[in-house]
């Protein structure tokens, strides 16, 4: 039984052909392994800043009852992956950009007047729900899809953050049926 010399050449094609095949397969999902460790990364670091900048805020005596009652709620609502895929869809839909309005205008509101005196508490509040937002786009595969979209958003338009953290705060609140407010002047120093 001889081997026929075409018969080799050409098994040896098929099977470059399908090396090659594969390999470009797993640098694909290598490549979508290593930016999705690169995002589970910046959500860890992400809620890290969160955390900080939160306790800093609610223990602060200057700190509004009510900024700290909401950062407290929406602290807790980022952390439900079915509550943030809702959100970030409809953040993400062309349609859900409108003027803040509600909660999200007291919330505004209250951070405006403190920011005549503690100009520092309303930095690390924006760092509080800024951190928490991008955490909270980065921790589900579903959800991160969809963050360079949301990324724009937020540089595009001026107190989305706050507006978006007020909807994070009502969904889940709505979705519960319970509030997930703590009480802050349990947590802020007399």
């Amino acid at each position: 039984m001889s081997i026929d010399t075409h018969e080799l050449a050409a098994a040896s094609a098929v099977i470059g052909a399908g090396m090659m095949v594969i390999a470009f397969i797993v640098d694909g999902m290598i490549g979508r392994f290593k930016q999705r460790a690169d995002q589970l990364r910046t959500a860890n670091k992400c809620l890290t800043e969160h955390y900080g900048a939160l306790e800093k805020f609610v223990n602060d005596p200057a700190s509004p009852i009510m900024l700290c009652e909401f950062i407290l709620a929406y602290s807790d609502a980022i952390h439900d992956e079915g509550a943030a895929g809702n959100i970030a869809r409809r953040f993400c839909d062309d349609e859900a950009v409108k003027p803040p309005t509600g909660q999200a205008l007291d919330v505004m509101r209250e951070l405006d007047g403190l920011r005549n005196s503690r100009k520092d508490l309303v930095e690390t509040f924006d760092i509080a729900v800024g951190a928490g937002i991008t955490a909270m786009f980065l921790r589900w595969n579903s959800t991160a899809a969809l963050f360079e979209k949301a990324a724009t958003r937020f540089t595009t338009n001026p107190g989305r953050e706050i507006a978006v953290a007020a909807k994070i705060v009502r969904n889940e609140s709505d979705a519960t049926g319970e509030t997930h407010r703590r009480h802050a002047y349990d947590l802020v120093p007399a």
